[in-house]
């Protein structure tokens, strides 16, 4: 699962390179991202950076969120319906372990064979999927 904003214009090269995955497009609301990515953007720049300008970061980080989101709605039709899920951002955080089951569901509905959700509750299962 890919949460990154960034991914929401990238419709195209993801289906193009994973042509067999289900997408899962998270949804959130777009000023907490906005928010969430300047705020983690201007610690970054703490380091290096002096001094930060928390607005200027927020100001470029609502344009870029909005591109995005202008590109998602743009290319959401890219993402067949049987092979993409759509989750609500509080619905992940209030039930993780029940939303990646949802999502293996998905893509055993398509008949490919995944371990069961429960092996990402126990880090030192022997059924996690070598990468």
């Amino acid at each position: 699962m890919l949460k990154s904003p960034q991914h929401l214009e990238q419709f195209k090269p993801l289906r193009s390179v994973f042509p067999d995955a289900i997408v899962v497009a998270t949804h959130r609301d777009p000023v907490a991202v906005t928010a969430s990515i300047a705020t983690m953007i201007c610690y970054a720049l703490r380091m290096t950076t002096a001094p930060v300008d928390p607005h200027q970061a927020g100001r470029y980080w609502s344009g870029r969120t909005e591109h995005f989101l202008t590109s998602c709605l743009r290319d959401r039709d890219i993402l067949p319906a049987g092979e993409s899920l759509d989750v609500l951002f509080h619905d992940f955080m209030a039930d993780e372990l029940g939303t990646v089951q949802r999502i293996y569901e998905r893509r055993q509905a398509s008949h490919h064979q995944l371990p069961s959700a429960e092996c990402f509750s126990h880090p030192a299962s022997p059924d996690l999927p070598v990468v």
